[in-house]
């Protein structure tokens, strides 16, 4: 019995290390490749957060702060406070040359804080207009990743690149177009 335990659970180690093989591939980096990756996301930037093989759609942000920490002696992370602009949902449709349907995120919509695995991290192509590569491979890295671009729809990218950078007041304000207001007598008693 113990001759055919030991071969399945030796499988199952594999099995599992094979699973687990995508995650957190360029997140952790050289201090060299981590303050690249930062100066490509400047305050500002925009950039694609998709991890394809883990069914993820596609989501545009633009950086509001950059940082790198290190984690452990030799290795750095790169964080961001980002904030969405477009989201994305499968589409429904299989001859589609899209896979995704892209929808605008409210303008109110906060920015996230996100420890980013470059992997999976893509930004503005310099040749291609709307199109989106892959940190990790532009900057040299080694990473196992099922797609190194993505394109978005111009007409949305072009509506999101003309939002301002940070929008003041609160989601009431943001609908109405309007600062907020506050009625001092009101507060009296």
């Amino acid at each position: 019995m113990t001759r055919f335990i030991r071969p399945l659970l030796i499988a199952l180690l594999l099995a599992g290390a094979a699973a687990t093989a995508h995650a957190d591939q360029l997140q952790w980096l050289p201090e060299k490749a981590a303050k690249a990756a930062a100066a490509e996301l400047k305050p500002g930037t925009l950039f694609v957060d998709w991890v394809a093989h883990g069914g993820d759609t596609p989501q545009l942000l633009r950086v509001e702060t950059v940082s790198t920490a290190e984690v452990e002696p030799g290795f750095f992370t790169v964080s961001v406070q980002a904030k969405p602009l477009i989201a994305s949902i499968p589409s429904d449709d299989p001859h589609a040359r899209q896979l995704y349907r892209f929808y605008e995120e409210p303008p109110f919509a906060d920015a996230e804080p996100m420890v980013l695995d470059l992997a999976y991290v893509y930004v503005a192509s310099s040749e291609l207009p709307a199109t989106f590569v892959n940190l990790g491979k532009k900057l040299g890295l080694d990473a196992d990743i099922r797609h190194v671009a993505i394109e978005l729809p111009a007409d949305l990218l072009k509506r999101v690149k003309a939002r301002p950078a940070q929008a003041k007041g609160g989601m009431q304000d943001m609908l109405l177009g309007e600062e907020p207001k506050v009625d001092d007598d009101a507060l009296e008693d």
